[in-house]
This record gives C-alpha cells, sequence and structure tokens, in this order.
C-alpha cells in the first residue's frame, strides 16, 4: 500500500481489492475499511469488487452496521450492485436480526434481475427463520426449487430451523415429500 502512495505501483481499483481483501484475510476490519475510504478521498472509481471486499472484510470483524453502511454508500455511488455486493449485505441483516432489511435487500435483488447463488438464498432463509417468518422462508425454498438453483443441505436446514422455531414441524416433514 506505501508504494501505492508514493506512486510506484498505480493506484487502482485492482490494487486496492487486492489490498483491502490482504487485510480482510489478516483480521483487519478497520484498515479495510480505511483503504476502502482512501479509495473514495483519492476519487478513484472502485469497481463491482471493491465494496463486497470491505463489507466481507467487515463481515468477518463481526462490524455488521459498518458493512450496511458500505453496501448503502455503493448504492448512493450508483456503482453495479451484484450478487457479490448484495451477498454480504443480506449476510450482514441476517448476523444482526434484521430480517426485514434481508428481504428488502433480497427483493431489490430479484427486481433488479440480479442472479443469486445458493449462499445468498440460504443466507436469506436463515434471516427469515431467525425472524420467526417461516412462510417466508418457505416460499424462498421453494422459489429454489428451479433448476438452475441446486438445494444443499443448508438449504434444506435453514427451511426446517424456520419450522421448527415456530412450532410448525408438519411443514419441515412436508419438505422431504
Amino acid at each position: 500500500f506505501i508504494a501505492m502512495l508514493h506512486g510506484r505501483i498505480e493506484s487502482n481499483a485492482t490494487t486496492f481489492n487486492a489490498s483491502i481483501s490482504a487485510c480482510e484475510n489478516c483480521g483487519a476490519w478497520q484498515e479495510s475499511l480505511q483503504l476502502f475510504c482512501v479509495m473514495a478521498l483519492c476519487k478513484l472509481r472502485s469497481d463491482m469488487f471493491t465494496p463486497s471486499a470491505a463489507m466481507a472484510a467487515c463481515g468477518k470483524g463481526h462490524k455488521w452496521a459498518q458493512a450496511l453502511h458500505i453496501f448503502g454508500v455503493t448504492e448512493q455511488r450508483m456503482v453495479e450492485l451484484n450478487t457479490i455486493s448484495f451477498g454480504p449485505a443480506i449476510n450482514a441483516c441476517e448476523r444482526i436480526g434484521d430480517w426485514e432489511k434481508a428481504s428488502e435487500l433480497f427483493s431489490v435483488m430479484l427486481h433488479s434481475k440480479v442472479e443469486f447463488g445458493i449462499v445468498t438464498l440460504n443466507t436469506e432463509i436463515s434471516a427469515c427463520a431467525k425472524g420467526g417468518k417461516w412462510e417466508k422462508a418457505l416460499r424462498l425454498f421453494c422459489h429454489a426449487a428451479r433448476p438452475e438453483v441446486v438445494c444443499n443441505t443448508i438449504t434444506f436446514s435453514s427451511a426446517i430451523s424456520a419450522c421448527e422455531k415456530t412450532g410448525k414441524w408438519e411443514k419441515a416433514l412436508q419438505l422431504f415429500g
């Protein structure tokens, strides 16, 4: 990073992303967040990976509010949002127990025609489970029953957990039928 500041290495999204990810891998979420802010102060254009790397670093440090703040800043800067951006934001909501915000982000993702992966879907189902929203969790589970989405153990476990937490064990059994 020092070499970037002294002009020996070009400062761009790629070099900043690598630096942010390196900090994440070391558990240095504060430094990742500082790099994210420095990039904006230097008026360097971020790419779709920049906010995701910073959100992942905050998530690794259990700083979910900061991860959501980064997502909000990213939206304001009109950076292209994709599954790489939405995933950590939905994960942050799930971790802090804000199923409503997680669902809002997932809805925005769907309406924006952003493709999602099974990890993001599992996180959204888990957020609904934690919020006691078993019906919504089961609707999402059914949404996953598409050829392009391959459910895994976590998908089933999250849907079953949603039913179990609200005493709907009969519904959980129907997932196997």
